[in-house]
């Protein structure tokens, strides 16, 4: 279902792994997430997988953290990068701030668009639990405008 062309499918395939692999998840299966996150990657469908499903692995698997967000983050394939800095987007207090500002720092002089907005809708959703935390970040740190701007949005 996930190798057809049609997004439809997509979003079917990934609302049934969505609902079949919570709190069942197998060390093993980060190889899956891994191939979901490269197949047919556009920003919606990598948004989605890296919060309800990257995400959800990793809180099953915190030991696995590091690994995994450090082998996505340097990889070459922007949308790995991209779940690098979401997959705790609705951690909410469970938030590892320290990866999620490194992950920000670590790709905040990228160019590409939806690395800008992945890093400020990040922080932006961190701002809703440490607001303090996330305006600091952002007066400290040199971030491109749109990731600044998305960043402060509610704050």
């Amino acid at each position: 279902m996930y190798l057809k062309k049609e997004r439809e499918f997509h979003y079917c395939a990934i609302e049934i792994l969505i609902q079949i692999l919570k709190n069942k998840y197998k060390k093993k299966d980060i190889h899956l997430i891994e191939k979901l996150l490269v197949t047919n990657s556009w920003w919606d469908s990598v948004d989605t997988i890296s919060k309800y499903i990257l995400g959800q692995y990793l809180l099953e698997f915190p030991n696995e953290t590091f690994t995994v967000i450090g082998r996505f983050s340097n990889s070459k394939n922007m949308w790995l990068n991209r779940s690098a800095i979401l997959f705790q987007l609705g951690y909410k207090q469970k938030t590892n701030s320290y990866i999620l500002f490194s992950e920000c720092i670590k790709h905040a002089q990228s160019n590409e668009f939806f690395i800008q907005k992945a890093i400020g809708w990040a922080l932006r959703e961190y701002g809703k639990t440490n607001p303090e935390a996330v305006k600091t970040f952002v007066a400290q740190t040199q971030l491109k405008p749109l990731s600044k701007k998305e960043a402060l949005k509610n704050l």
